[in-house]
């Protein structure tokens, strides 16, 4: 049987996930459309209906809640999946750690740490909380610099 026709074939079957107030094949369609793997024209041939019924049906409130809801899943699918699998990468990054080439053990250890407090930077934020409103008399400001009155970076306050 050729990879085409398997693939029909596996598109005709019933779908797992499941909506309210949607057809069988309107939830085959939401999860063959959620996969990323077909256009919509495959869609409509690989669930039996006309390719302008998918449009319509992507129309549908209820049908496009059905989309996000599966969608939704998969994230929810995902996360549970990596997190059942988080020992098994815990106990990896360790053995990296621990094993005996300092250029590895460094960058496993400087990503286990960035990953538990977050990347360090090198960046400081400096505010300048200065009174931006006053006005300053520059020629003033001049003249007491050349006079020797005021040092370089300081300016007159004017009342």
């Amino acid at each position: 049987m050729s990879d085409e026709k398997n693939t029909k074939q596996k598109a005709r079957t019933r779908p797992t996930f499941e909506y309210e107030g949607l057809t069988e094949k309107q939830l085959k369609a939401v999860e063959l459309l959620q996969s990323g793997e077909y256009a919509k024209y495959e869609v409509a041939e690989m669930v039996g209906v006309h390719r302008n019924t998918i449009t319509e049906w992507c129309k549908m409130d209820r049908f496009r809640a059905a989309l996000r809801e599966c969608a939704q899943e998969k994230i929810r699918a995902a996360n549970r999946q990596m997190e059942s699998n988080t020992n098994i990468a815990t106990s990896k990054i360790l053995k990296l750690i621990n094993c005996g080439d300092k250029d590895t053990e460094f960058k496993a250890a400087k990503y286990l740490l960035d990953r538990v407090f977050g990347k360090t930077t090198a960046k400081v934020q400096i505010e300048d909380n200065t009174d931006k409103d006053k006005d300053v008399d520059i020629e003033s400001a001049l003249k007491d610099f050349r006079d020797g009155k005021i040092a370089i970076g300081e300016l007159p306050e004017n009342d």
